[in-house]
Formats: structure tokens, C-alpha cells, sequence
């Protein structure tokens, strides 16, 4: 930049308006390319026009250099629940790194903070909507959404821990889910859980006040948010970077593996060889070294192998095994010992591989993993995974005969990518179809159709609607598992009705 920038609040006056209009119809649009995301001029110029007319605050703050809008923020103040909102910051492409964005932020707060004051209460947090990098966009995101979380992490932001669901911002849009709420507690600055009913205020405040939602409770996406926040007293403030994968608190290193030459490769071997033990479903360590040397075609798919390790060392204390498939992810084996095991690394681990298969695909939206015992799939539950109610056996390994007699039993799961609050919505069509990349691409069977395991399968799903899953009496949050003898009861009761012994 050529010189400091400052900061201009902008007012309801000629020349203001004249600079906003410019402003929208230029960095604004370009930055905020989804059109069920972006509010209206017309409405910004209302906002402004009614500014002193209620306790509420207001603000749009232009960032200028040399007369040039290279930044701006827009924030509200909701006097009823004492909360703030940065509705949006933005930098132009030219001024990122310079530290603008923070400069905005900090203004923004300061503003915030002033209108508590002056509104006679306090402050209790700050909220922002930012897109969930795990989260899929009809519009692509012109700025790398895992970066952008990373940037509101280091400012101190969570992510407010419930299902959060824009409603429609005007009668021609639609609601927008794929995004997450961000909140910076400020009284306690540092509290980590947030009372239930200040976030139930701030979300209606905020529909009301910004979304112009006069009556919230005629709208179904914020009855749905409030029957859910209803029902508990407290909601966690996740930190961020545990949300991509980075918890300071149960670090965990992930080294990919390239070629079987690397050291990695043979530690990643020992904790598989030391986990799992089972013949019917392992596979051999030469077919490892043959999905990493790259001597199986299987393309279009992508393989990963990972040894997860304590960061600063080279020791694996775990391995990942999972493939990139056309038309979701699949996770082949993922193990941990000591001292990763029980130490918390499990979800760091989950995200990190969820962030590589977005990375790879750009229209996938989840993953399936096979399970043999009962408490290794009541492990996946309580991380967001939900077991499908269908009779499973697992395919037959490279090698074996093509027979359905005698296969192993297994629990099929299946997880969308990012924070899950209820059980998925899936597509017959869509498992089918996951089903036979698994079949094609992991296990090799060039013609799945032929074999009666599959003919099973899909003979079950041709009767689904949707894909029916074991819904435990209490559905898992982020980190919080369901209760274990609920979750035996219900497979107890599937094992009954499929006529498979206990």
C-alpha cells in the first residue's frame, strides 16, 4: 500500500451512499460471491438511514487509501441480548498480509464494545458467519475457507457448538448451511461454554435486526436452531484450529507417506501389524507397498497412507489407511496406540483426513469405514459417524474366491465431512453408487453386480427412500458420544430383525 489507510464510518449523507454503492457493486460483490449470502444495498442504506432511532448499533466502516475503499466491516450491536455481530470483513486482494484485516476487527469490536456502554449493559460476546471449510457451496469461495478459519482462530474466535442455519435473506433465496458461527466470548473474555439461552437471544436478535425475519418464530430454520438449543443449558466455544485438526491440547503429527522406501512406511506397518489381527479382514503388508508405490491401477481414486506421530518425533503411534473414491471417501484402517491412544487425538486425526479428501475432490461430501467390533464402531459414533441399518459383510479381500457364504460380518458407517448433529441424509442411489467405487477401487472386483454380497445390498437398498441409519437415544455433538448401552440396545434390536446372532 501506498500509505496508511484510515478508517471512514460511513453516514446516510449524498456523498457516503455514493461511495457505498461503489463499494457493493465492486469489492463487495467480488468478495462475497454467493448471492443467498449477500445482503442487499437497499437494505445497507436502510440499516444506515435508521441509525439513532434505536438502541441497537450499526456500523459500516470504510478502510480508504488514498481515497480508494481497499477494506471495509460492516457490525450490529443487539441491545436485547447484549451481543454483537460482524456481519462481514473484507480486504481487497492487493492489502491482504498487511495486517488491514486485523486493524478492521480490532475497530470493529472497539465500536461494539462502545455501544454496550452506551446502550447501558455490556457486551457478552462477539459472533461472526464464516463459511465451514467441510462444508459444500453451490458458489465456489474465492478465498481458500480452511485459511480463512485459521485467520478468526488466531483472533481468539470458536466456533459456537450447535447446528447453525442461515434462513433465506429475502423471499427469492435460500437458506444457506454450510456455514458456522464463530463467537469471541467477552464477559468472561475467556469462557469456553456460552449460556444456551444468550445464544437462542443473539440468533433471534440477529434474524430480527439483520435478516429483517420479523417474527422468527414462524421461521422453520430458526425453530429448528431454538428446539435444538432448548435442550441443553450451555453451548462449548470449540476452538477453531481443534475444529481443523490443530488441537494444541492433543497434538498429533500426520506424516504422509509417498513410497515405501520412506522410514514412515515401516512404522505405519508395525502399528497395523500390532492393531489389527484379525485374518478375515486384514490384508497383507505387500499390498500396502504396492497402493504406495503407485503399482495398483485404480485411478480415478487417490490413495493416502499416514503414520500419525507425536509431533517432534519420528515414532509412529498410529497409521492411516483411506482412499479418495469418485464418489466419497473411504477409510480402510485407522488405528492408534500409546501414547496417542486415549490421549485425545482421534477427532485431530478424523478432521485432518476429512481436509484431505476435499482437498482431492471437489464434489465429495463424506466417507464410509468398516468396522468388525461393536466398540471400535461405538468409538466412530461418538465422533460424528452414524452406523447404516443394513446386513453387511465385507467384501472379499484380492485374492479370495468371489463367494457370499462365510464373509465377515461388519458394522458400515458413514460420516458427512465437518460437525455432525444428526444423523446424515443419504440417497439410495448415492450408497449404492459409493458401494460399487468401494467394491471397484479398494477391493478390486472389477464387477460388483456379479457378486451376491452386492446383489444383497443393493436388493435392500431398492426398498430405501433414504438410507436408514441406528439413531442412538441421544444424538452425538461434535465430541460428545451417545450412551453405549442405548447404542447395544438399538444393535441388539437390528441384529434381531436381521436374523444375525449376537
Amino acid at each position: 500500500m501506498s500509505s496508511v489507510p484510515t478508517f471512514h464510518e460511513a453516514s446516510a449523507s449524498a456523498g457516503d451512499l455514493a461511495m457505498l454503492r461503489a463499494f457493493y457493486s465492486g469489492l463487495y460483490t467480488a468478495e462475497f460471491p454467493d448471492p443467498d449470502e449477500r445482503e442487499s444495498y437497499d437494505n445497507m442504506v436502510m440499516y444506515l438511514r435508521a441509525k439513532g432511532s434505536h438502541p441497537n448499533g450499526y456500523h459500516i466502516v470504510f478502510a480508504l487509501v488514498d481515497g480508494a475503499v481497499v477494506g471495509a466491516s460492516i457490525t450490529d450491536y443487539f441491545a436485547a441480548s447484549q451481543t454483537g455481530a460482524i456481519e462481514f470483513i473484507v480486504v481487497a486482494a492487493e492489502c491482504r498480509g498487511t495486517g488491514l484485516g486485523q486493524s478492521l476487527l480490532q475497530d470493529a469490536q472497539a465500536r461494539l464494545s462502545a455501544d454496550a456502554v452506551r446502550a447501558g449493559g455490556r457486551l457478552m460476546f462477539v459472533a461472526a458467519e464464516i463459511n465451514d471449510p467441510f462444508g459444500r457451496s453451490q458458489t465456489p469461495d474465492n478465498v481458500d475457507p480452511f485459511e480463512r478459519v485459521r485467520w478468526w482462530d488466531k483472533r481468539g474466535f470458536g466456533k459456537l457448538d450447535f447446528p447453525y442455519v442461515q434462513p433465506p435473506l429475502s423471499a427469492g433465496q435460500r437458506p444457506v448451511r454450510n456455514l458456522l458461527l464463530a463467537a469471541k466470548p467477552c464477559d468472561p473474555p475467556d469462557a469456553r461454554v456460552v449460556p444456551a439461552a444468550s445464544v437462542v437471544a443473539f440468533v433471534r436478535d440477529y434474524l430480527v435486526y439483520a435478516m429483517r425475519i420479523a417474527e422468527p418464530d414462524d421461521c422453520a430454520e430458526f425453530v429448528e436452531m431454538a428446539d435444538w438449543l432448548g435442550t441443553r443449558d450451555g453451548i462449548r466455544v470449540v476452538s477453531l484450529g481443534a475444529y481443523l485438526g490443530a488441537d494444541a491440547a492433543h497434538p498429533v503429527a500426520c506424516h504422509a507417506i509417498a513410497d515405501s522406501r520412506d522410514d514412515g512406511f515401516a512404522e505405519a506397518m508395525r502399528v497395523y501389524a500390532k492393531s489389527f489381527t484379525n485374518p478375515a479382514t486384514k490384508v497383507g503388508i505387500e499390498e500396502f507397498r504396492a497402493l504406495v508405490d503407485g503399482s495398483t491401477d485404480r485411478a480415478p481414486c487417490r490413495y493416502h497412507l499416514w503414520s500419525l506421530e507425536i509431533p517432534g518425533t519420528r515414532a509412529a503411534a498410529g497409521m492411516a489407511s483411506f482412499f479418495s473414491l469418485p464418489s466419497a471417501g473411504f477409510g480402510g484402517y485407522i488405528a492408534l496406540i500409546p501414547p496417542l491412544r486415549g490421549s485425545g487425538a482421534l477427532p485431530a486425526v478424523i478432521a485432518r483426513i476429512e481436509q484431505q479428501f476435499i482437498g482431492d475432490s471437489a464434489s465429495t461430501v463424506g466417507w464410509y469405514i468398516e468396522c468388525a467390533e461393536e466398540r471400535t464402531a461405538a468409538l466412530f459414533v461418538a465422533q460424528g459417524f452414524s452406523e447404516i441399518a443394513v446386513t453387511y459383510r465385507q467384501p472379499p479381500l484380492r485374492g479370495e474366491p468371489l463367494h457370499g457364504e462365510g464373509a465377515a460380518p461388519l458394522h458400515l458407517l458413514y460420516k458427512e465431512f465437518g460437525a455432525r448433529y444428526a444423523p446424515p441424509v443419504l440417497s439410495s442411489a448415492d450408497f449404492t453408487g459409493a458401494l460399487r467405487d468401494i467394491w471397484c477401487f479398494v477391493y478390486g472386483i472389477a464387477r460388483p453386480h456379479d457378486h451376491p454380497i452386492y446383489q444383497t445390498l443393493a436388493t435392500q437398498a431398492q426398498a430405501w427412500n433414504s438410507v436408514p441409519f441406528i439413531v442412538p437415544n441421544r444424538a452425538p455433538g461434535m465430541h460428545a458420544g451417545p450412551d453405549c448401552s442405548d447404542r447395544s440396545r438399538a444393535n441388539a434390536a437390528l441384529r434381531a430383525a436381521r436374523g444375525n446372532p449376537e
